[in-house]
């Protein structure tokens, strides 16, 4: 008997392929079948049908709860505290302030974002991966979460990873304001003692927390990039501290370096060269590269606008002498206030009501940016500053809370791309309760081109009539006048004197003539005022 060709080929008995049923065999094929491969069109496809990709929508998970109070009472706080800082920033600080809460802001949201790249990549690459490495690790292999260095050698020195890291931070700082000393005193810098304390205090802070922040990334090339960046929005800062004018052999001689957004552009230029020198896969390479640009420009570069526009707010044109005392100051007061409060508002509007459509969150910020403008006017801006009550301030204000909005939701489809279905890589929501400081200076620089809009367009008259008030500036006999007139106006004299009315302790004597006459007399006088303010609101 001739053996069949199917017979096995060791030698082996023979066994009839036949099939002993009629009935079809099952399209799902078991653990031991040898199908064919898919394709790589249909695992994109199918991605969230497949294990341990799945994207959670809304209608698959049970309606949100409410959150409890204590959750409700830390969003508050911590949004007054947040508030606090900025505005205290800004007032006592100034814009050299500024500088040092945008490095410190540039560092922490560089670092949530390299975090947010690391989940972006995971969740782009895992069609590839299940395509190119067909195994059982595959599904798994691209959802690792790698651990930081601080974390990876804190164990080895045996030290806490937050000692370890305030160690390399303190020391690179500590290098990094003693090198700026022999500068200072062997290089010929020439720095004034106030500007060099100033540089002195913001080099070494500012490396001390983007090293911090850095020692903390997925990765050490990760580290690196964010040093690079954090870099590169400094020179905003270094530029204005060195641009003085010193004599120097008969000379006058001004530092400057280069310009900061040109910084921030060539920026990206060493980071494909690391990227590419470090690379492995052309398609990890490409998606690395693009989320980079993208952290560059959205990052330092809106942080940089800020910093730009805050300057110019509360570094003014001191030549011309018609206009109002810190008029800019209560002005970027005022448009920073618009935008907390819509954040605060829509916060607790989350926690409170979850299951709410969407437009009663954006109706309630508005309504609170409005209610902001009205309050601020009422009880802070002096009368002497009636630009600030004008109706156009109120369009913007609600427009405002649109622009926070729109910025809300960009953070929000971030973070669903980039936390993956296997469970959350990053647990901080830096990005979330600050990305409104982000759209800080769109906002002000859109104010700024309402209520002054000769900064934006100006002629050459207009620079002559601006030397002509300089040199009247310089013989003017009401300079004491112009003084006096500035400190009446203060910032801070006005919140000291409007804390002092609310905690103010009549005695009996005024409580007795604190009759129901004086009251109605007190309601008709304020009743009067705002009819009266109407009145020429609506004549202007």
């Amino acid at each position: 008997m001739i053996p069949s060709p199917r017979g096995s080929a060791g030698g082996g008995p023979y066994v009839d392929a036949t099939p002993s049923s009629r009935t079809p065999q099952s399209l799902e094929p078991d653990d031991h079948s040898t199908c064919a491969r898919a394709s790589l069109a249909s695992i994109v496809l199918m991605q969230s049908s497949m294990p341990r990709a799945t994207i959670p929508l809304p209608g698959d998970e049970s309606p949100p709860a409410m959150a409890s109070v204590v959750t409700v009472v830390w969003y508050i706080l911590s949004s007054i505290a947040i508030g606090a800082i900025v505005i205290c920033t800004i007032v006592f600080a100034g814009a050299t302030g500024v500088h040092f809460l945008a490095a410190f802001l540039v560092a922490l949201l560089n670092y949530e974002m390299t975090w947010y790249a690391l989940g972006i990549r995971q969740k782009i690459l895992r069609p590839f991966q299940l395509y190119y490495e067909p195994d059982a690790l595959a599904a798994s292999r691209e959802s690792e979460v790698p651990l930081p260095y601080a974390r990876v050698w804190a164990p080895k020195l045996r030290l806490h990873p937050f000692v370890f890291t305030g160690l390399v931070a303190a020391l690179t700082s500590a290098l990094c304001g003693g090198l700026l000393l022999l500068i200072q005193r062997d290089g010929g810098l020439g720095l004034d003692p106030l500007t060099f304390h100033i540089m002195v205090a913001y080099i070494s802070s500012t490396c001390f927390v983007a090293i911090a922040a850095a020692m903390f990334t997925p990765s050490a090339m990760d580290g690196a990039i964010l040093l690079l960046q954090q870099a590169a929005f400094s020179v905003l800062t270094l530029n204005t501290l060195l641009d003085f004018r010193a004599a120097v052999n008969g000379n006058i001689r001004s530092i400057k370096l280069i310009d900061a957004g040109f910084a921030l552009s060539i920026t990206f230029v060493p980071i494909v060269i690391l990227r590419i020198v470090r690379s492995r896969e052309v398609a990890r390479t490409g998606v690395t590269l693009m989320l980079d640009l993208f952290t560059l420009q959205y990052v330092p570069s809106l942080l940089n606008v800020v910093v730009s526009v805050v300057q110019d707010y509360l570094n003014p044109d001191q030549l011309d002498p018609h206009e109002v005392p810190n008029y800019r100051l209560y002005a970027l007061v005022l448009c920073y206030l618009e935008l907390w409060a819509a954040d605060l508002i829509t916060l607790i509007v989350r926690q409170v009501c979850p299951a709410r459509p969407p437009w009663v969150a954006v109706a309630a910020s508005v309504a609170g940016a409005l209610g902001t403008v009205a309050i601020y006017n009422a009880a802070v801006v002096p009368a002497a500053i009636p630009c600030l009550q004008k109706p156009r301030h109120f369009a913007l204000a609600a427009f405002s809370a649109l622009v926070y909005h729109v910025g809300c939701q960009f953070v929000a489809v971030l973070r669903f791309v980039a936390v993956p279905s296997t469970g959350p890589v990053l647990s901080s929501t830096w990005l979330v309760r600050l990305q409104y400081l982000l759209l800080f200076g769109f906002c002000a620089m859109l104010l700024e081109r309402f209520e002054w809009p000769g900064d934006y367009s100006y002629t050459s008259s207009d620079v002559s009539g601006q030397i002509l008030r300089m040199w009247q500036r310089i013989d003017n006999s009401s300079y004491t006048a112009y003084v006096d007139r500035t400190a009446k106006l203060d910032f801070i004299s006005r919140i000291s004197s409007l804390v002092k009315i609310i905690h103010i302790k009549p005695d009996e004597r005024q409580l007795e003539s604190w009759s129901a006459v004086k009251l109605h007399q007190l309601v008709s006088f304020y009743g009067a005022q705002v009819l009266r303010n109407a009145t020429n609101a609506a004549a202007t």
